[in-house]
């Protein structure tokens, strides 16, 4: 039974061993980090309401409004943060409303091609007007608008060095140091269980035959 438990407890040491350096090596996923991070109602003009408060993901925002009579308009801020560290390119931006004619959908302070630097913000203003031009009112007032901000990475990623460095193998290859030293570690602990699981046979072996 002692022998049993001494096996039992090797193969647990090895085990948590084998789980903390693993840890220690986890990649950064934070290098392209773009987000819409807010939207605040800038400014109201005649009767214009919001139906529902304006509402966000990381790369689209949404508008729900109510508009009464021509010129009503509401026009909001949209900001967005560079969370990252990789410069962003805002490679396309894409509308989806309700092809009301009565209501007109406009943005501006953003545009294709645009550059947000790692930790830096840019904000943009995005406006829904009822259409002064409209003669007969329509049954329906009710707006709804999706901006949809499509980023990408700008360049090359930057080199990530992680903790501890790098070891190199030769023909260039290198490994992270943690991951060298993890897999090193591991390889000790497997002999040693080895060496200690012969031992406890050999014992119980003796053990059996002098019985």
């Amino acid at each position: 039974m002692k022998n049993n438990k001494l096996i039992i407890f090797t193969m647990l040491i090895l085990s948590l061993f084998i789980a903390v350096p693993s840890a220690s090596v986890k990649a950064d996923d934070n290098l392209f980090d773009v987000a819409i991070t807010g939207i605040t109602s800038k400014e109201i003009v005649g009767s214009a309401s919001n139906r529902e408060e304006p509402s966000f993901t990381d790369d689209s925002a949404t508008f729900k409004t109510n508009l009464y009579l021509p010129g009503d308009e509401i026009t909001y801020e949209v900001t967005v943060k560079n969370r990252g560290k990789i410069e962003a390119i805002l490679n396309k931006i894409s509308t989806t409303d309700t092809n009301n004619p009565a209501i007109q959908f406009s943005y501006s302070g953003i545009k294709e091609g645009d550059t947000l630097s790692p930790d830096a913000q840019t904000t943009f203003l995005v406006s829904v007007t009822y259409n002064k031009n409209v003669t007969t009112q329509p049954a329906n007032l009710v707006s709804n608008l999706t901006i949809i901000l499509d980023y990408e990475q700008n360049g090359e990623a930057p080199v990530v060095t992680p903790p501890g460095g790098m070891i190199d193998l030769g023909g260039n290859v290198s490994v992270p140091a943690t991951s060298a030293y993890a897999s090193i570690t591991v390889i000790l602990l497997g002999l040693l269980c080895i060496i200690v699981s012969v031992i406890v046979t050999k014992r119980m072996t003796e053990s059996k035959n002098k019985s």
